[in-house]
């Protein structure tokens, strides 16, 4: 394994529990694809796809349409309740069921090369390409690399990423190439009149959209669940909501029926989402920070506290800084700041227009292009 040598090449690709680890890899596919013939004329392509049982990608997979496994495994937790308890016990067993089963897959397939893009799903494959000298390859989104990257780092050949605060957590051995964060290729800018249609909302109003990453957020759903009706009435706005999968029924029941909310527990159709938004009031993972650059929306961010080394927080002043967002600390949240923004906003025609002009001058990089061909031209080496 780990040298090319037949008429097939096999990649698999790793990386999942939330969108922003599941989407980039699904970029980096579609980049293969484009690109695998250019490099490779007289090879045909296998992928594969490693995903978790437990990850955004468990409702997602179906629309995928390559061969793909989902592990029984996810993350220590480190809440103390039975279901976290029973989690970490159950732990050890999961690791050890979900090495046999890569094991399986990678005799099964002779890969020659792992691709990773974060998340815990990603560290049993990328120790086994490892152990086999299979060229592994890692897509790191934030600055503050998560536990995966910084365990695999010193054998990966290369680590692509998109904030430069990565290189002081990474080996400078270990070869680093700038690419940004692969966003979803299928998202793309329409017509506001056309794209609040799936959302039953009207073509005209001043429309949010909330949410707290694929999963939702449990403290930005509590805080809309109590204010969203005055912010409705006061400021004459209208919502797409994604409560995420766990709140869904419980706000659907508390809140009811409003014309000018769209809620929902997951927003397949983002550019629609994105498109029908005057304003985004979200977390501020990297996924997000990306798209969010590349459909030009103004943004009220409010960073999940508990990131590791405040990665979140790095990642939403690096609009902050430009004019293109505003951060509202989750601990102020119940000050009254967060709907006094949004009013000064809804209100402010030029502030919103300025915003929209900073994220426009902002050098986009066709990252999943980038990753794709330094990888192919990375394995051409081995081919030779």
């Amino acid at each position: 394994m780990g040298k090319i040598k037949n008429k097939k090449i096999t990649i698999v690709i790793t990386g999942g529990g939330t969108g922003g680890h599941y989407y980039p890899a699904m970029s980096i596919i579609e980049g293969i694809r484009s690109y695998f013939h250019k490099y490779f004329p007289k090879k045909d392509l296998k992928l594969f796809y490693i995903g978790s049982q437990f990850g955004i990608e468990e409702i997602l997979i179906n629309h995928i349409d390559i061969p793909y496994s989902l592990l029984k495994i996810k993350g220590f937790a480190r809440t103390i309740n039975i279901r976290s308890i029973l989690n970490n016990l159950l732990l050890p067993i999961r690791i050890l069921l979900s090495m046999r089963k890569v094991k399986r897959i990678f005799n099964d397939m002779e890969v020659d090369a792992v691709i990773g893009t974060g998340g815990y799903v990603t560290a049993i494959p990328g120790k086994i390409a490892i152990k086999n000298n299979i060229p592994l390859y890692l897509q790191e989104q934030n600055g503050y690399p998560g536990l995966t990257t910084r365990i695999l780092s010193k054998n990966s050949r290369i680590i692509f990423y998109a904030y430069k605060e990565i290189k002081k957590y990474i080996s400078k051995e270990v070869k680093l190439i700038k690419s940004g964060n692969p966003t979803q290729k299928n998202i793309k800018l329409l017509s506001k009149s056309k794209a609040v249609v799936p959302f039953h909302l009207s073509k005209t109003k001043f429309t949010i959209f909330i949410f707290g990453g694929s999963q939702g957020s449990k403290s930005i759903n509590k805080y809309f669940l109590k204010n969203i009706k005055e912010i409705i009435d006061k400021l004459n706005v209208q919502f797409i909501w994604q409560t995420g999968r766990k709140n869904y029924i419980e706000i659907k029941e508390q809140l009811g029926n409003i014309s000018s909310i769209f809620l929902t527990p997951y927003v397949y159709n983002m550019s629609e989402a994105y498109s029908s938004a005057d304003l985004i009031i979200s977390r501020a993972g990297a996924l997000t920070i990306a798209e969010i650059k590349k459909m030009h929306i103004p943004s009220l961010l409010i960073p999940l506290p508990s990131a590791a080394a405040s990665h979140q927080l790095v990642n939403a002043r690096s609009l902050e800084k430009i004019g293109a967002a505003i951060i509202i600390e989750e601990k102020n949240l119940n000050d009254n700041n967060l709907i006094s923004t949004i009013d000064e906003l809804v209100n402010d025609k030029h502030k919103i227009f300025k915003m929209k002009n900073a994220l426009r001058k902002i050098k986009q990089l066709d990252s999943a292009t980038i990753v794709a061909k330094k990888i192919l031209i990375d394995l051409k080496k081995d081919h030779k």
